[in-house]
């Protein structure tokens, strides 16, 4: 994971990082495990939670308006003009945390940026949160097995329109499978 790290450093070029959602401490597992910058793109809900609003917004988060299509594509623009300016960002495909503890299905919106830019996708599994804290309680339960897998990042440079069209299921299938190699240990 370090090696592939350090050569994400070394390009500076901006990537974009996709995640399975497990739980609240996602984020906060995030930016305080993977030593690179980057920002994240959330539901536009989010500005306006206390302490955690103000703090995205100095971050440079991008918030998306889901329910209204015209504000939505507006945000996606302000979003590909931030990566063109060499700003990551961490995107959670599956639109919102896991119900059950499994990687759900991916959506192909949520690719948007990456395939607009061309930016380089960075498939990140998040494994052990939800074992903390699951969608359906506050509760918190001590883990000491959170892991956070790194894979190699996916070339869009190098993809076909067709290839890109299906990119959303490439990344899912690579976060799927560490996931399962991961609880299955």
């Amino acid at each position: 994971t370090d090696s592939k790290i350090k050569k994400i450093k070394e390009t500076g070029e901006p990537i974009i990082l996709i995640s399975n959602h497990q739980s609240n401490l996602d984020i906060p597992t995030l930016l305080g495990y993977l030593p690179l910058d980057f920002a994240f793109i959330a539901k536009k809900e989010m500005k306006n939670w206390p302490l955690i609003g103000g703090w995205m917004k100095a971050l440079n988060c991008i918030f998306l308006d889901r329910k209204n299509a015209r504000q939505g594509m507006k945000d996606m623009k302000n979003a590909i003009s931030k990566v063109e300016d060499g700003y990551s960002y961490v995107i959670f495909p599956e639109g919102s945390r896991t119900e059950n503890g499994e990687v759900g299905e991916f959506k192909k919106g949520s690719f948007k940026l990456a395939t607009d830019t061309n930016a380089r996708i960075l498939p990140i599994t998040i494994v052990g949160t939800y074992e903390v804290q699951s969608r359906k309680s506050l509760k918190i339960t001590p883990n000491k097995n959170i892991k956070i897998i790194v894979d190699k990042p996916v070339e869009l440079k190098n993809m076909s329109r067709e290839e890109k069209k299906d990119v959303h299921n490439v990344v899912n299938k690579i976060i799927k499978d560490n996931f399962k190699k991961e609880k299955n240990l």
